[in-house]
């Protein structure tokens, strides 16, 4: 023991304090405390002694020895200042004659102070997952001896076995729910003791979609889109929407505060795949959907269906897998209001013709704005009726009749009608209506300029069978002389659907030379209209239009020509009447037929025949073609 030194106190050392009786006291207790090697001695209020016990001295911290008025301070010698111990032990001063003793350290055990109880971690502490996942906890453990049971348990219940698996300390749990939520503690044991360590886990509900767009939309253009989409977990998880693989949306496609994608008028741009994204703490999900952008197929469709405004939109004919959309002109008003498709060309000015002699010479192609040849046969099909108004004026140039001039339909064959005409009859308008130029006093021509005088002539009208249209090219020719010239115009396509100038069937008066003082007078006809030909068919009664049975006995044969039937009397309306209206329409057929199990009326064998209006025998029947001055409203005859 060294001296005591009066008023003076180590500080910074003290690890254990007491109050005492007396001096004597503190220094026992030091002796008696295996890390003490200095106390110090404070006097209290109460006449008692504080007792500060010190793990160093003054020897080794002289810094920290403080003068105090009324304190002692005494040291033991240290024995421990020396390397006396091997390296698994640590030195203790007292208890022994020695002055020190070597204990094992830092919680070993055993003789040599190789073992002790486990030691363990758990790792990590707190796991943080989503249902449906399978997690795995690892309980790290190491001791000497080795732990011979590690163990893992619930704090708040019991390990489902069908779920869990335990194996070499680790704890794996299968397909994990929100029940699973809690504490989890691993447990090992060895002969010198028992440690744990627990792990929390935190399940959340996984992330879903609530509301799903469906996998493919179709919509029509000029429409709205509203895609929604929402997802729900315990995390509150955020929706983004992409396009074709990016965070880029079209121009006119929002996502609004509900996450919906929402595109207001719907056009060829908006076409393609969007897909929906959610995102939460711990995983993403997504689902696409693609859109479709279907455009109506004419603007009849565009009326009915979209807006009744007249403008310009897009049209898709023949759908998506066809010919691409194509801009055309609506016109909301014309046709009685059902919607008709406009498409302009570049030579819709009245065009001069001149200086080409030949047939056809003159070669102008047209090109229609923004659509091809085969977007408009797409758009003639899909539309009841189309129309091409084409006129031509002309002085001393010969036209149609003459061969000098004609059209050319979208499948480039030479069409030589003209608008109001078609193609049975050639020719023009005024051929169907006999108010064409006169040539002679009994002959009229098809056209007014294959007149070719020197007066300003015109043939125009509309150009009405849709399997012909558009007009691809124009051909003229016989401007080559000097006084020689003609202007050519040619109208927009217009195309539209049924309704618009629909006629009725109708009964009215007609009169087939257009002159109604003339010996053949008027007289009535029914009127059916065909909406798909466009052509009225006159329909005219007669008194032999019932069924007609022969059958007389089998001496037919022999008496073939016994059985006459004849007709003199089609309605009150004579056979001139009839000769005029045939001269004037286009060609008629009168349809015969024959049910007899096998056809005996053989016009070859020269069994049957029929007479035509002026009286000659007729020996090709129903379905053969012949000239078309030979069809008829007339008497007729069959005989057997």
């Amino acid at each position: 023991m060294n001296p005591a030194k009066q008023d003076f106190f180590l500080e910074k050392h003290v690890f254990k304090m007491m109050e005492i009786e007396t001096a004597s006291a503190c220094e026992v207790n030091c002796f008696m405390e295996a890390d003490c090697v200095s106390y110090n001695l404070k006097p209290q209020q109460n006449g008692k002694l504080l007792c500060e016990l010190s793990d160093s001295d003054h020897a080794n911290n002289r810094q920290d020895l403080r003068y105090k008025e009324g304190t002692v301070y005494k040291s033991f010698k240290n024995r421990c200042s020396s390397m006396l111990c091997p390296s698994t032990k640590r030195c203790q001063t007292g208890f022994t004659r020695k002055g020190y003793r070597c204990v094992c350290a830092n919680g070993l055990l055993g003789e040599n102070c190789t073992e002790g109880p486990p030691s363990m971690q758990v790792v990590p502490d707190i796991i943080e997952t989503v249902e449906g996942r399978n997690v795995t906890v690892m309980c790290n453990v190491t001791g000497n001896p080795k732990p011979d049971r590690i163990i893992w348990k619930r704090s708040d219940g019991i390990l489902s076995s069908a779920r869990t698996i335990t194996r070499e300390g680790n704890l794996t749990i299968l397909n994990i729910t929100t029940k699973d939520n809690g504490f989890y503690v691993c447990t090992a044991t060895n002969p010198w003791g028992t440690k744990s360590s627990s792990v929390l886990l935190r399940v959340y509900s996984a992330l879903k979609f609530v509301i799903k767009p469906p996998s493919n939309v179709t919509v029509m253009a000029y429409k709205a889109v509203d895609l929604r989409c929402s997802a729900s977990s315990d995390l509150k998880p955020t929706i983004l929407w992409m396009y074709d693989g990016t965070f880029s949306l079209p121009s006119g496609a929002s996502v609004d505060s509900l996450n919906a994608l929402i595109i207001l008028s719907a056009n060829i741009s908006h076409s393609g795949t969007y897909t929906c994204k959610a995102t939460d703490a711990f995983s993403s999900i997504q689902t696409s959907v693609t859109l479709h952008v279907k455009y109506p197929e004419t603007c009849s469709k565009v009326k009915a269906n979209i807006i009744d405004v007249s403008g310009d939109y897009l049209i898709d004919p023949d759908g998506v897998l066809g010919e691409d959309p194509f801009p055309v002109y609506c016109n909301m008003t014309d046709k009685g209001g059902v919607g008709v498709t406009v498409v302009g060309h570049d030579s819709e000015n009245r065009t001069q013709v001149i200086g080409y002699e030949e047939p056809g010479e003159y070669s102008l192609n047209v090109h229609y704005r923004s659509a091809s040849i085969s977007q408009l046969k797409a758009l003639t099909e899909a539309s009841n009726n189309c129309q091409q108004f084409i006129k031509y004026e002309c002085f001393h140039a010969r036209f149609i009749e003459s061969g000098y001039s004609w059209w050319v339909s979208r499948d480039g064959q030479n069409m030589t009608y003209w608008g109001g005409a078609n193609l049975i009859t050639g020719g023009c308008a005024c051929g169907l209506t006999r108010s064409c130029a006169i040539v002679t006093d009994d002959r009229s021509l098809k056209c007014n300029c294959d007149k070719n005088d020197n007066n300003w002539r015109e043939d125009s009208g509309f150009l009405t069978i849709k399997s012909h249209l558009p007009v691809k090219q124009l051909r003229f020719g016989d401007t080559g002389q000097i006084n020689e010239k003609g202007y050519h115009t040619l109208g927009k396509l217009e195309c539209y659907d049924q309704g618009a100038d629909k006629i009725e069937n109708m009964k009215t008066r007609i009169s087939p030379t257009g002159k109604m003082n003339e010996k053949i007078s008027a007289f009535s006809q029914i009127v059916y209209w065909c909406p798909k030909s466009e052509i009225g068919h006159h329909v005219q009664n007669h008194k032999s239009a019932t069924r007609v049975k022969n059958h007389k006995s089998s001496s037919w044969v022999q008496n073939h020509k016994s059985a006459t039937r004849d007709q003199n009397h089609i309605s009150a309306v004579s056979v001139q009447n009839h000769i005029a209206l045939t001269s004037f329409l286009i060609p008629f057929s009168l349809f015969f037929f024959n049910e007899q199990l096998i056809f005996r009326y053989k016009t070859m064998c020269g069994y049957s025949w029929w007479v035509s209006r002026d009286g000659q025998n007729m020996t090709y029947w129903g379905g053969k073609l012949t000239n078309w001055w030979l069809c008829m409203w007339f008497n007729w005859i069959v005989r057997r």
